[in-house]
């Protein structure tokens, strides 16, 4: 199944076969523990991916 379907499924409360998932990391993380991490990260690849930022400037914005 690939990740696409599993996050699918678990928005749709379809019982996927399990949780997606993504490593939050900290760069506490990727400075102290390289090796680790990288093997973790190998192991159980990531599900969920973060958007890329798009604005280059940010939005003026007016209140709270």
């Amino acid at each position: 199944m690939s990740s696409r379907e599993l996050v699918r499924q678990t928005l749709e409360y379809a019982t996927p076969v399990r949780v997606p998932r993504h490593t939050w990391t900290v760069p506490w993380t990727v400075q102290t523990h390289p090796g680790e991490l990288a093997i973790l990260q190998a192991r159980y690849p990531d599900d969920i991916t973060w958007s890329p930022a798009c604005l280059r400037e940010p939005l003026r914005v007016n209140g709270d």
